[in-house]
């Protein structure tokens, strides 16, 4: 959520413009077009908020599924990043082509979670996503509002559970 950022935005402000935008179905912000990822959407986001505040062009900054959707909005929008900082993005579909391993890895670590949200078990999809990608037993250590906003949240992240199958 953008709210992440306001100590460190406070840090910058002296010296730079900052803004944080949550991402779409995240926050404040409605999903908005499911017909497209939610990634896509959110690099569009980011290029109109761009647009909207100066002249198209900014410091892409992004922690996690944040820092995936910065590079993707670099990427896919040229001209827009001035320069690029990732934190810890979620790049995982990269490892197919670089470290198998890594990559079968990753596909046992998800999915459980593609499986339970596939049937709509999104509790249990947040619970698989946070205990494999965290600490076991992290989801269970959060207040009852958290694990239905984290279960929530995966119906928005989680594109009608594609296939695992190897390509």
């Amino acid at each position: 959520h953008g709210g992440l950022w306001k100590g460190v935005m406070a840090a910058l402000a002296g010296d730079w413009r900052c803004v944080a935008a949550d991402l779409p179905g995240h926050g404040q912000s409605t999903r908005g077009d499911t017909s497209i990822s939610l990634q896509d959407q959110a690099a569009r986001d980011v290029a109109s908020l761009a647009s909207a505040l100066g002249d198209g062009r900014a410091h892409l900054v992004g922690l996690s599924l944040g820092g995936a959707i910065m590079a993707r909005a670099a990427i896919r929008i040229p001209g827009l990043a001035r320069s690029l900082a990732m934190l810890e993005p979620i790049l995982m579909h990269l490892l197919k082509d670089t470290d198998p391993e890594m990559a079968e890895d990753n596909h046992r670590l998800m999915k459980p979670v593609v499986d339970a949200c596939a049937e709509e078990r999104w509790r249990d999809g947040a619970k698989a996503f946070m205990d494999n990608w965290g600490q076991p037993g992290q989801f269970e250590k959060f207040p009852e509002a958290a694990k239905a906003s984290v279960a929530e949240a995966m119906k928005w992240a989680t594109p009608k559970a594609p296939s695992m199958g190897r390509r």
